[in-house]
């Protein structure tokens, strides 16, 4: 049940998508440790995606690429790989 733990939400204009991703209850997500949200943390909680997003979606904090699944989401662990909040664009 770690989807509860992240706050997300997408904006579309013509093909050009935006998703805005942040984690919530961090301390509770960490199982009560003082742990920074990222990585592994996540296991495969998943974020869905517009239905006309691009197959790779970039993070404007962080310059990293990530796929989106074939199942049409993102894995978060990805998402916070190496930063606990992210401004994903079309790549």
């Amino acid at each position: 049940m770690k989807h509860q733990h992240v706050v997300a939400f997408a904006r579309e204009q013509h093909n050009h998508v935006a998703i805005v991703a942040v984690p919530r209850l961090s301390y509770t997500l960490a199982g009560g440790s003082l742990r920074a949200p990222l990585g592994d943390l996540w296991e495969a909680t998943e974020l869905p995606v517009p239905p006309r997003c691009a197959e790779f979606l970039e993070n404007v904090f962080t310059g990293e690429k990530v796929r989106v699944t074939q199942q049409r989401t993102l894995l978060c662990r990805e998402v916070f790989a190496h930063f606990p909040v992210a401004l994903l664009v079309s790549a």
